[in-house]
C-alpha cells in the first residue's frame, strides 16, 4: 500500500510568467510579468509548446521572449564508500508521456519567484528522504548554517545530526548558460539556465553537493551504511481533486561518477546496500541533453545515447 506522506491543495498554487532577454554582456535579465496565474493556467501555458529555435533566439537577443513559466532544478551529488554519485529523481511525467531519470525540480511559486533558491530548498527538503534503519529522516542545513524546511515531522522524527549542502556538486549539467537577474537583483545560490522547447518554459539549475561525511569535530557527519535513500512525489487524485505527497522507496537513483562525469553504473540504496539498476531502463530528462546556447529542443535522452555523446565529444577535444 503506498504511503501518502501529506496532501496539498493545488488551488493554492499561484505563479506569475517570466520575460528573458539576453543584454549586451551576455548577462539574462528576467522580469516578472503580471498577472497571477494557478496552476491550471501555468499548464496551458506550457502546453503551448514545442518553442520554435529560431524564434526564441531571436527574441532573447532583441526585446526579451515570454515564458510558460520559470522553473527550478538542482544537480545533487553525494559520497558513499569512496565513490561519488549524482543523484536524480525517478518520475513518470503525465504531461510529457514519459518516464525519466531527472533533478530534483519544482514549478517556483509566486512568493519565491524573486528568490528562487527558497524554492529549491524546499524541493530538496521534500524529495530526497534519507531515511535511517530506525526511522528517522536526516534533515540538511547549508554550509552557514541555514536549516532546509523540515516536512514530514508528523511522519517521521527528525535525526539530530544535518547532511550539509556545499557547492558545487561534482557534476555540471551540459549546455548550462549563465549569468541570470530577476528584477534586476543577482540570484542567490548562483543557479544557471537552460530553456525547455517542449513546454516553453525556462529553467533555473542550481549546484550542491549532498555531505554526510564529517568535516570537524562540530559535524562528525552520519553513517550511510544503514540509510535509505527514498523519494516522495506529487501525484494527482482524481476523486478528491487534492495532490497526494507519496513515498517511493525507489525513486532516487544514484548514478556513479568518473572524472566528474556518468557513467552506466545506476543503483538504488535501501540499509545502505546499493542495488544496480540496467542501464538500458535509464531514460535521462532533457536536463542531461545536449544544449545549444542553452536551448534543449528534445523532452529526454537514454543514458546509453548520453554516454555516447560524451565519448564522442571527448574524442573531438583530443583530436581536433
Amino acid at each position: 500500500m503506498t504511503k501518502i506522506l501529506a496532501h496539498k491543495n493545488p488551488g493554492l498554487f499561484r505563479s506569475r510568467r517570466v520575460a528573458i532577454r539576453r543584454n549586451a554582456q551576455g548577462v539574462y535579465e528576467a522580469q516578472i510579468v503580471r498577472p497571477e496565474m494557478d496552476f491550471n493556467t501555468l499548464a496551458g501555458y506550457r502546453k503551448q509548446g514545442p518553442t520554435d529555435p529560431q524564434r526564441l533566439q531571436l527574441a532573447l537577443n532583441g526585446e526579451g521572449y515570454l515564458f510558460a513559466n520559470l522553473g527550478v532544478s538542482t544537480v545533487l551529488t553525494l559520497k558513499y564508500d569512496g565513490n561519488t554519485y549524482a543523484v536524480a529523481v525517478r518520475r513518470d511525467r503525465e504531461d510529457l508521456g514519459d518516464s525519466v531519470a531527472m533533478l530534483v525540480s519544482g514549478y517556483t511559486d509566486l512568493k519565491h519567484l524573486p528568490n528562487p533558491q527558497k524554492a529549491i530548498f524546499e524541493e530538496i527538503a521534500e524529495e530526497v528522504l534519507p531515511l535511517t534503519s530506525d526511522g528517522r529522516v536526516v534533515r540538511f542545513a547549508t554550509a552557514a548554517g541555514q536549516l532546509l524546511p523540515e516536512p514530514f515531522s508528523d511522519q517521521y522524527q527528525n535525526h539530530r545530526i544535518k547532511a550539509v549542502l556545499t557547492v558545487p556538486a561534482d557534476y555540471s549539467a551540459p549546455g548550462l548558460v549563465s549569468p541570470i537577474t530577476i528584477d534586476g537583483v543577482p540570484l542567490a545560490g548562483h543557479p544557471k539556465l537552460y530553456f525547455q522547447l517542449p513546454t516553453d518554459s525556462a529553467q533555473l539549475v542550481f549546484s550542491y553537493h549532498l555531505n554526510f561525511e564529517g568535516v570537524d569535530l562540530d559535524f562528525k557527519g552520519v553513517d550511510l551504511s544503514q540509510v535509505s535513500m527514498h523519494h516522495s512525489e506529487d501525484k494527482f487524485n482524481v476523486e478528491e481533486k487534492k495532490l497526494e505527497v507519496r513515498l517511493h522507496e525507489d525513486g532516487l537513483y544514484l548514478i556513479r561518477l568518473s572524472g566528474g562525469e556518468l557513467t552506466d553504473d545506476v543503483f538504488t540504496m535501501s540499509r545502505g546496500q546499493l542495488s544496480a539498476v540496467h542501464p538500458k531502463l535509464i531514460n535521462l530528462s532533457e536536463a542531461f541533453a545536449p544544449k545549444e546556447e542553452g536551448m534543449v529542443p528534445r523532452q529526454n535522452i537514454p543514458l546509453e545515447e548520453y554516454l555516447r555523446h560524451i565519448k564522442h565529444l571527448k574524442t573531438i577535444l583530443k583530436f581536433p
